[in-house]
């Protein structure tokens, strides 16, 4: 109840109160006079007001937010798997249960922007190989975003304040800087001087601010009625990594059953939370249901990614699969670490770089 509707009623419960005067008797000489003739006009004047006004616009009004309000938790929810595809972007999607966790840093999208340049005209110096051409791809998303907002935008008497608040935010600061931007050259003496550095790493403090907003989006979404499959999967990765184990188990307990296709993603994370609580017993027990059932250990290697080198779960996996399976599963996960470690290491090396050229410069 909005809170003008939450005044209205007051005022008629006080005009309900003032009417029931009626039936007590006069306190004073001249109280029923005035009681007759001033009061009781406008205790039923208001009373009856209240009533049209309930019967002609508040419950119309309540049936169309009953009607509306879904459709906008639905467009909210749009947004943020959006906002979650252009961050995915900046960091190579390397980096999924981050960012739904909010662990990330500014530190962090300084060094992930290090190997991205907005187009072609960029690549001019000795990293040029090293460059991810992303311009074409923040814009689209970026407008695609923009178009999800104005949707949401349309029915604005329908929303919160805090979503108008972080709904403007998001689509202002999508577009601080121009995308489409060419690499700039100026011409001095006849000769031609570009950028010192061709890479966005200029725009991390403004794609943090977004992913930040990102957050405070997904808190919302995991409190709206809206619900679907990958809505659920991202509550579960979130809840774990937000060391909030208790939580991540109820919605897998809960959930498992409503999403049968997914039973075996849940149950690896509702182990996964076993081990962190300490109950490696029963982490154990449910880990060897999962191989009696045939786990597919490649296609869910995931879950064994912290815990692989645990003795009893190798002889565990030693007993329900042979040895070229396990090894296979091994070498992905191993593989899938290097891969962060050397994105993380190549862009941090790349910043160094730019670092270093940016002070001679200074120093000349």
């Amino acid at each position: 109840m909005k809170r003008k509707d939450r005044i209205l009623m007051v005022l008629a419960c006080f005009n309900f109160i003032g009417l029931c005067l009626y039936f007590v008797p006069e306190a004073f000489y001249g109280g029923d006079k005035l009681y007759h003739e001033l009061l009781l006009p406008i205790f039923l004047g208001y009373l009856l007001s209240y009533l049209f006004y309930m019967i002609t616009i508040y419950l119309p009004e309540k049936e169309r937010y009953i009607q509306i309000r879904p459709k906008i938790e639905q467009q909210q929810y749009y947004v943020y798997t959006s906002l979650f595809q252009l961050m995915d972007e900046l960091f190579d999607q390397h980096f999924h249960e981050e960012l739904l966790s909010g662990t990330l840093s500014e530190d962090d999208f300084s060094v992930a922007l290090q190997n991205k340049c907005l187009n072609r005209t960029y690549l001019f110096d000795e990293y040029a190989k090293e460059y991810i051409l992303i311009g074409d791809k923040l814009k689209a998303v970026s407008e695609k975003i923009e178009i999800e907002i104005s949707r949401i935008y349309s029915f604005h008497d329908y929303l919160f304040g805090e979503e108008i608040n972080i709904l403007g935010d998001i689509r202002t600061k999508l577009f601080t800087y121009d995308l489409d931007r060419n690499a700039p050259v100026v011409v001095i003496d006849g000769k031609e001087f570009g950028l010192l550095c061709p890479n966005i790493e200029y725009m991390y403090r403004n794609y943090y601010e977004i992913y930040k907003l990102f957050l405070q989006l997904q808190k919302n979404v995991f409190t709206y009625k809206f619900e679907n499959r990958d809505l659920v999967i991202n509550k579960i990765q979130y809840y774990f990594c937000a060391k909030q184990y208790k939580q991540c188990q109820e919605v897998i307990i809960n959930k498992m059953n409503e999403y049968e296709e997914d039973k075996d993603l849940m149950m690896s994370y509702y182990i996964r939370c076993l081990y962190e609580v300490n109950d490696k017993t029963g982490a154990l027990e449910r880990l060897e249901e999962l191989f009696k059932n045939k786990l597919n250990i490649l296609t869910w290697r995931s879950l064994f990614k912290d815990i692989i080198n645990d003795k009893e779960v190798k002889i565990l996996l030693e007993k329900y699969y042979s040895y070229k399976e396990v090894s296979s599963m091994q070498k992905l996960i191993n593989e899938e670490k290097n891969i962060i470690q050397e994105f993380t290491m190549k862009n941090k090396r790349i910043k160094k770089y730019y670092e270093d050229k940016t002070e001679k410069q200074i120093l000349k």
